[in-house]
């Protein structure tokens, strides 16, 4: 591959890189109140709120030999100057660029490099370690800072730990993935069996728990809420990294909980009554679930 294929890719990691030193030194330097959540660990290190959000927020490393699909997060809230503002706004355009200079160079690349996480090419490793950035983290690279609107009121945390990736399968498709396991188990003989007495046509679900993640919930108040009606805007979102809240001299955070740094280990939420998936797996070995009938 050309320098002049691979010169975009270095261009834009040059103004990402710089755009995140830029940023680091505005955040380091602000009095403007903030709150990150601190582990036992972090307090007996000393490690200062401020501290923890600079690291969490400008880190685009690998800190080792772990999956590239695994980020480091934290929920919190920043005070933001507008000239903190104005980094982060630039600091996220600058990401963008830097993602698209690599989705081009995968798409100008003859053999189409594969930019996949999960199984990143050979060679776009190579290229990317010839140029300085065989550590570099994408997906760390690749997210935003978020940032809320002015005037914000309140934000409440909360954990969103039953989240599920459904996906319609059909009974021959389930034979199929069973017959591909070990067939002398008795276990599987068993379901074999229970897909062998279901109906034709019978409407099946694999279904995959996802990851807790952490929500926000922010609050500002409305226009009419202004002139005396007691109305809100509210807008919901994940919260990987600290939120950035505007804030003036002066200005404290909106009101906010603390959550715990862990996700709950059972689930708090009751099943929904008009849940249209059996809660036990028909197939354990698939978490193939049926369908509730009508």
């Amino acid at each position: 591959m050309s320098n002049s294929q691979l010169a975009p890719l270095t261009l834009t990691f040059e103004a990402m890189s710089q755009a995140l030193l830029n940023y680091h030194q505005l955040l380091l330097s602000s009095t403007l109140p903030l709150w990150l959540p601190l582990s036992e660990v972090e307090c007996q290190s000393h490690l200062s709120m401020r501290g923890k959000a600079c690291v969490l927020t400008t880190d685009i490393w690998h800190s080792g030999d772990g999956d590239g699909r695994v980020t480091q997060n934290c929920h919190g809230l920043i005070g933001a100057s507008t000239e903190l503002i104005t980094a982060a706004t630039h600091l996220n355009l600058c990401k963008d660029a830097f993602r698209q200079a690599l989705a081009d160079l995968k798409d100008k690349d003859p053999k189409n490099i594969n930019l996949s996480l999960r199984a990143r090419s050979q060679k776009l490793a190579q290229i990317l370690k010839r140029e300085g950035l065989s550590r570099l983290h994408l997906k760390q690279c690749y997210r935003h800072i978020p940032i809320l609107a002015p005037g914000c009121l309140k934000v409440q945390f909360s954990w969103y730990s039953s989240g599920r990736s459904i996906k319609r399968i059909t009974v021959e498709e389930s034979l199929q993935k069973l017959l591909k396991l070990s067939q002398s188990s008795s276990h599987i003989q068993i379901q074999i069996n229970k897909l062998g007495n279901l109906r034709p046509g019978t409407a099946l679900a694999q279904v995959q728990a996802q990851v807790p993640i952490m929500r926000v919930n922010a609050v500002w108040p409305s226009v009419e809420q202004a002139i005396g009606e007691k109305q809100w805007l509210r807008k919901a979102r994940n919260a990987p990294l600290p939120l950035l809240v505007p804030l003036s001299a002066g200005q404290q955070l909106p009101s906010f909980n603390q959550p715990p740094l862990q996700p709950p280990k059972i689930r708090l939420r009751a099943l929904r009554s008009d849940a249209l998936i059996e809660p036990t797996a028909l197939l354990p070995s698939l978490r193939v679930h049926c369908y509730r009938q009508a």
